[in-house]
């Protein structure tokens, strides 16, 4: 596949460049768009991703958000035509862009849904890993702490778990009972290194009890015992759908915005 620029591109290019520097934002961006489609029916797809990720990147840093989430989606679509699998390196743009668009711009959860579904793969169904420490990232940044713990979890990085919790014990709230935002990373770390500390039975009685008077999770008597049961008793939304957390994202919107 040619990387080269065509002569016709490279006019559009320069024109484009030009709109930019004269905040012509609108010109500018119908010419990425015209770039755009010229590339994908070409199949010249890292012509496409790199047009588009400068796109969304320029237009996002001048709060130009229709634009720059516009472009945003589109490098999706560029991903997903040309079959391209979530790497860290296309995590690693996706999370220059996200941060960028302000949390009450309601598209942002559109475009987030969107990358969440185009991550998916055999391996890992709910999503790339990485991809859910980076959005766990931003909506810890932006105080959205339920969408946080949930994106924590999906992460599979009890580490960042871990370090999620000792930042919220910082809160002064942080030891009330039933603070959803901590118990179930708590639940997840005990379940992460349940194989660990089964090695020690003072582990089976303790964990339960700390997960009780400091997170008020109940314990439950079950034959099976240990903090198996209490993970079993309180991780009952383990399964819960992308739709789920959109709709609970966009209620955080639609809070921010009255």
């Amino acid at each position: 596949m040619s990387k080269r620029v065509g002569g016709g591109s490279q006019r559009v290019l320069e024109k484009l460049k030009q709109s930019v520097a004269n905040g012509d934002f609108y010109e500018a961006h119908q010419m990425y768009r015209t770039l755009y489609f010229r590339y994908v029916n070409s199949s010249e797809y890292v012509l496409a991703e790199n047009l588009l990720f400068d796109g969304a990147l320029t237009f996002l840093l001048k709060n130009v958000y229709s634009s720059g989430v516009d472009l945003a989606s589109l490098l999706i679509d560029v991903y997903t035509k040309s079959k391209c699998e979530c790497t860290s390196e296309k995590v690693e743009k996706i999370k220059q862009l996200l941060p960028l668009i302000p949390s009450s711009y309601v598209e942002k959860q559109e475009l987030i849904t969107k990358v969440l579904q185009w991550s998916k793969s055999k391996e890992h169904p709910r999503g790339f890993p990485e991809l859910h420490t980076e959005l766990a990232l931003m909506y810890e940044a932006e105080g959205v702490l339920f969408t946080a713990r949930y994106h924590f979890i999906l992460s599979s990085d009890p580490v960042a778990c871990a370090n999620f919790i000792i930042r919220l014990s910082e809160n002064e709230n942080f030891f009330e009972p039933n603070n959803p935002e901590v118990s179930e990373v708590y639940l997840y770390l005990c379940e992460k290194y349940k194989a660990t500390l089964s090695r020690d039975p003072t582990f089976q009685d303790s964990l339960p009890r700390i997960g009780e008077q400091c997170f008020g999770i109940p314990q439950v008597k079950k034959p099976v015992g240990g903090f198996q049961s209490l993970i079993e008793s309180f991780f009952g939304n383990e399964d819960m759908e992308d739709s789920d957390i959109c709709d609970a994202q966009m209620a955080v919107v639609v809070d921010d915005l009255d």
